[in-house]
């Protein structure tokens, strides 16, 4: 077989991949996308689809959100281009005069949780930029030109609305206040944004209304909105060697990651859960460790209205990478460990948790953990109130486990916990997969069940597709793939994880896309971008220096075609 016999069944075969259905490569994800998407008397998410899902903002920028993720997931994964014309057209129809999209909610900031920590009665974050660049993504993706008019004026938009720093946000009035020791009012130092000193980046809105009635709007720098923005411009041949500099000094834990704001006003205990060994009884008197109250939501979390901004720069991390700008430092380390150690793997140490109240005299607490070991506990006598007693095991191969916990002087009862050292926290394995998606079953009797099946330990992240996609993609972008943990993570999306569902409405998409870059289509339908920036003659928008850079993606597609021309011809 001669050089260009082999070379047209190369192309061959990439063609007949091409015409494989889509719904038979990705286990039914893409009707579950196109069916996420539908809304019920204007509502969305559908009720029906998703009955427990709340949202303080409105409807309909939720509405705009999912019809980006939902067109790149389709195209990105090899949908019909037929239908794929009709979501651009539906993006298209979305762009302003001045060339922005719709605000949408980036879930990118650090305030996100108030509403759960009971310190605000209403919450909206919005990025008009961060939108736009999205919708710009979306569309390249789709097949729009990189030269078409809806791109350059997108384009032109972000150039004009982009921010150089440095950058102190006024945020004091903004943020929840504590009580100090003399009764003065200071602000929550946790809930203080991180200062920009250089670099190019976009904004977002953050609005809130305290419990006092009172509420205000501040901006701030938008991480996942300048992710997304610097991937495009890259795309488009934009220098953007400012822009990665905000990424660089900005991407930190302390903006990736939320802190509950209780701990700026409560007094927790100080221990770490890295005191904590299996295989020891450990016992500490305290009301609350310092990480309760993050312990149920998983790692990632599965739940659209308490999002950590790692979550939400999962996708942009994908363009990031695809332009080589991808970069490791130490809060991405740590959040790729954390996700390591978080996944639901069969031979992970697994802690029971056992809390309660004590009364004044003489405790004594027997826990049977069958068929592990049974626990004998005796308590400080002098000790009068709140205490927790960790002990760490691995689940038996073949069984089950059930706990069994007898309480003498005290009320006590227990939970199963997963530790994430890297991130100092623990969050709740629950009996029942349903309870990490419809919160208000959390305090119901079923989810808290003293038995526990095997089969909790599926190798997903919090036996949730949104979690277990969320956790894939950044193990992908980081060529993370040979973790051993991360095939089985696909084997559950494939599998399991169609049953078990989300709370996310955006869980399917996400999945779709982690199973694309899996099996290589992900690549494989990114259309190539012009190399070279052509700018509209009717607009003075400020511009850039252009580069000029042959990518090996465009020349390969030439060499393709030209390779199947002179077989055809002869």
């Amino acid at each position: 077989m001669n050089s260009r016999t082999f070379l047209f069944f190369i192309i061959l075969t990439f063609l007949l991949s091409a015409l494989t259905p889509v719904n038979a490569q990705f286990s039914g994800y893409p009707e579950m996308v196109i069916k996420a998407g539908n809304s019920a008397n204007g509502i969305f998410p559908d009720p029906k689809m998703f009955p427990n899902f709340v949202y303080t903002c409105d409807s309909h920028s939720l509405k705009v959100y999912y019809l980006y993720i939902q067109t790149i997931a389709l195209a990105r994964s090899g949908y019909d281009r037929k239908e794929l014309e009709k979501l651009r057209e539906m993006i298209k129809s979305l762009q302003r005069k001045d060339g922005s999209f719709p605000s949408i909610p980036l879930q990118e900031t650090i305030y996100y949780p108030w509403s759960v920590d009971g310190m605000t009665s209403y919450y909206c974050e919005k990025s008009k930029a961060g939108s736009t660049a999205l919708a710009l993504l979306a569309l390249l993706d789709a097949g729009e030109p990189p030269n078409s008019k809806a791109v350059q004026k997108g384009v032109q938009y972000l150039l004009q609305t982009t921010k150089e720093g440095p950058f102190h946000p006024n945020v004091t009035e903004f943020v929840p206040m504590c009580y100090s020791e003399n009764w003065t009012r200071v602000p929550c130092n946790i809930a203080l944004p991180k200062n920009v000193t250089n670099g190019a980046y976009w904004l977002t809105e953050v609005c809130r209304s305290g419990r006092d009635g009172g509420g205000s709007c501040i901006e701030l720098p938008g991480i996942v909105t300048t992710a997304y923005v610097t991937a495009l411009l890259h795309r488009l041949g934009y220098d953007v060697k400012e822009e990665m500099e905000f990424l660089k000094e900005y991407l930190t834990m302390d903006t990736l990651f939320i802190h509950p704001l209780y701990l700026c006003c409560s007094e927790v205990s100080n221990f770490s859960t890295r005191e904590i060994e299996p295989g020891r009884i450990t016992v500490y008197y305290s009301f609350r460790p310092k990480w309760f109250g993050r312990e149920d939501l998983g790692f990632p979390g599965n739940e659209f209205d308490y999002r950590d901004p790692y979550e939400s720069l999962a996708l942009p991390l994908l363009y990031l990478k695809e332009e080589g700008l991808l970069f490791r430092n130490t809060a991405t380390e740590k959040i790729i460990w954390a996700i390591k150690e978080s996944q639901l793997i069969p031979e992970r140490v697994v802690y029971i948790d056992i809390s309660g109240h004590k009364r004044r005299g003489p405790s004594f607490i027997t826990v049977n953990i069958i068929p592990i070991r049974i626990l004998n506990v005796t308590l400080n006598a002098s000790y009068m109130g709140w205490f927790h007693i960790y002990y760490g095991f691995r689940f038996p191969r073949e069984s089950n486990v059930t706990v069994r916990v007898h309480a003498e002087n005290a009320r006590a009862g227990a939970t199963l916990l997963i530790k994430v050292e890297p991130i100092d926290s623990m969050f709740i394995i629950y009996p029942d997969p349903k309870c990490n998606k419809v919160p208000e079953l959390r305090v119901s009797k079923e989810c808290y069940s003293p038995n526990f099946s095997r089969s909790l330990l599926d190798y997903s992240w919090s036996n949730d597709v949104y979690s277990t996609a969320v956790a894939l993609i950044w193990l992908y972008a980081f060529n993370e793939t040979d973790y051993k943990g991360f095939q089985r993570g696909i084997e559950y999306l494939k599998t399991k994880g169609l049953q078990d569902g989300s709370g996310s409405f955006d869980a399917y998409a996400y999945g779709l896309i982690a199973l694309s870059l899996q099996n290589g289509t992900w690549k494989r339908n990114r259309l190539p971008a012009l190399n070279e920036h052509t700018k509209t003659q009717e607009s003075e928008s400020p511009t850039r220096p252009n580069k000029s850079i042959c990518g090996p993606g465009s020349l390969l597609v030439i060499v393709l075609i030209l390779a199947l021309r002179e077989r055809i011809s002869r």
